[in-house]
């Protein structure tokens, strides 16, 4: 709740705790759009190279151990078409369960976390797609617009 004085401004405490949460409240939504093309980005580049995340992570096993390095991780991706996943990898391996700490990442328990975290995320996108396309059928039915129309209002050149 916001506290002001008599005279209707905002004491320098409340404007700096309102400043923060906006600062959060942007970031969060700036995170949560990253998030969601860096996972449609992941899913583009496994559907095109034709590999899983299972067997992409194997392919980084040398040693046959079912884990890999940590530092190997950035090399899978690579591998599956994602050149610049540096900035990326800590979200990709909290997502995935990989603790900070961790210098081995176990291939059957990360693809599933994470091939279950991409899959929500990509239905996720896709109802949302799907809501969007409903609201515009539902807004040319309403005006009664044919098709056609539509696509002449849009035409602005």
């Amino acid at each position: 709740m916001m506290s002001t004085r008599k005279d209707g401004l905002i004491s320098y405490d409340d404007f700096i705790h309102k400043m923060d949460a906006n600062i959060r409240h942007r970031h969060n939504m700036i995170n949560n759009s990253v998030e969601e093309a860096l996972f449609k980005k992941i899913n583009d580049c496994l559907q095109y190279s034709g590999e899983t995340l299972f067997s992409a992570l194997q392919s980084a096993d040398y040693d046959e151990s079912g884990s890999i390095l940590k530092e190997d991780l950035s090399r899978v991706f690579k591998r599956i078409g994602l050149s610049t996943i540096e900035p990326n990898l800590p979200r990709i391996m909290e997502i995935g369960g990989v603790t900070p700490n961790q210098e081995k990442i176990d291939i059957k328990s990360f693809s599933y976390k994470f091939m279950r975290a991409l899959d929500g995320k990509i239905k996720s996108i896709e109802f949302e797609k799907k809501m969007f396309i409903h609201k515009i059928h539902s807004l040319i039915k309403a005006k009664e617009f044919s098709l056609f129309d539509v696509f002449i209002r849009m035409d602005v050149n």
